[in-house]
């Protein structure tokens, strides 16, 4: 196959933040013969809620193998834990959180 597909289980566990735009980036530096192709994000993920993201990778020669760091990266918004909506005025902001490394073997 030509193409690794990456799905991510995601869940928000936390009451007072609704996340948006939520990716994975996979750091492809240590393996050579993979290259990101594009990537599917997770809209939203509200507390509570599982999501899915998606990571396309292309084969660009070989059979990649090794770690793959990967961090999770997302738009933060305050949300009221009663109701889980943000203010009407709410932007948000960046954030990302390290994930454990994925194994390609």
């Amino acid at each position: 196959a030509a193409h690794v597909l990456l799905q991510f289980h995601l869940n928000n566990t936390l009451e007072d933040q609704l996340l948006e735009n939520v990716t994975v980036a996979v750091d492809l530096s240590a393996t050579p013969g993979l290259v990101a192709e594009s990537e599917l994000p997770c809209a939203t993920l509200p507390f509570g809620t599982p999501g899915v993201a998606f990571t396309c990778l292309r084969r660009a020669e070989g059979v990649p193998v090794g770690s793959l760091p990967c961090t999770l990266k997302f738009t933060v918004k305050d949300v009221d834990p009663s109701t889980g909506v943000p203010e009407p005025d709410e932007q948000g902001y960046p954030d990302e959180y390290n994930l454990e490394e994925l194994e390609l073997a």
